[in-house]
């Protein structure tokens, strides 16, 4: 469910690529101005759609079916859950809850700065216009969608077949994630100008990013299903600000000297950024749900597992 709600986000870049390579050479519409515009105007219908679509529960959705209906009242646990304030103290003392912050915040350095600047890099150093640009950036898009759908079946079935343990995928998808793209960062600042080159790395890293949703995306739900939202929650809030940090380190190397050689410099800062994200979590990172997580009893986790089964019986039947 996570690799497929973040191939949305996918999907996403793939059309905007497009939508804004085209829009930023329609002078007679107005140029790149334009954009802000009308990705502002989806943005507000696509929040008509989801507010008039969402329902408090399933039972006051009208569209939902009646098997949909029975499989939720079956598989909801009725335990006695005691409500109780947010460990916040537990939870940012937390080396694990850290190890995912800090892995995320590097992963989305390098994330932000793909989808930003590497259109920017395509157009002022390899010569491309702004069409081309943005067309050449949709395609590591394209390629990262089956890889992140793959990484996501890979992950479960790795975990499901007692093949490696649960950390233990986590840290070899976190390598992948982390650790390949920053090897292809080290290597674009190698390859000079060089178009094939330079693109067949771009979609490589994108290809290794697409194995996060497996990786740190969902390792806070490992280590507290019932704070799992506020940890990534919180996770996100911070790791988002290197969505203009990056942008504000090339403005500062290539303000008055737009050359290989600065871009060089941005994409080995990547590297290593990336490169610390993913030692960091390998020492620090944990799957095992924390000390200050309310453990479900084994009990009441055996009958929900029943209930599960029992209606996805009935549902087939």
């Amino acid at each position: 469910m996570v690799s497929i709600a973040y191939n949305g986000m996918t999907l996403g870049t793939i059309c905007s690529s497009h939508l804004s390579g085209w829009i930023c050479t329609a002078y007679s519409l107005g140029g790149w101005p334009v954009s802000f515009y009308t990705y502002g105007v989806f943005g507000f219908l696509w929040l008509l759609i989801w507010a008039t679509l969402i329902y408090e529960t399933p039972s006051t959705d009208p569209l939902i079916t009646k098997n949909e209906l029975k499989y939720f009242n079956n598989t909801e646990q009725k335990a006695n859950v005691k409500y109780t304030s947010v460990p916040w103290k537990d939870i940012f003392t937390s080396p694990a809850v850290w190890a995912v912050a800090i892995g995320y915040t590097a992963y989305d350095f390098g994330w932000y700065l793909a989808i930003t600047e590497f259109p920017i890099f395509l157009s002022s150093i390899l010569g491309y216009d702004a069409r081309k640009a943005g067309f050449l950036t949709s395609v590591p898009s394209l390629v990262r969608l089956p890889v992140v759908l793959m990484s996501a079946f890979c992950a479960d079935s790795v975990i499901r077949r007692d093949i490696l343990s649960i950390l233990n995928t986590r840290k070899l998808f976190v390598v992948i994630d982390l650790g390949v793209s920053s090897v292809c960062f080290i290597v674009l600042s190698q390859v000079g100008e060089s178009v094939v080159a330079s693109m067949l790395l771009i979609i490589l890293i994108f290809c290794a990013f697409g194995f996060n949703p497996a990786s740190l995306s969902t390792n806070a739900l490992d280590l507290s299903p019932k704070y799992s939202g506020i940890i990534i929650g919180v996770v996100i809030m911070v790791s988002s600000t290197t969505g203009f940090v990056g942008p504000f380190i090339l403005g500062e190397l290539i303000t008055h000297n737009n050359t290989f050689g600065q871009w060089s410099i941005l994409f080995m800062i990547t590297s290593a950024v990336l490169f610390f994200g993913m030692v960091f979590f390998l020492i620090f990172g944990d799957a095992e749900e924390q000390g200050w997580s309310p453990a479900t009893d084994p009990g009441e986790m055996k009958v929900l597992l029943n209930k599960i089964e029992s209606s996805d019986s009935a549902i087939s039947e």
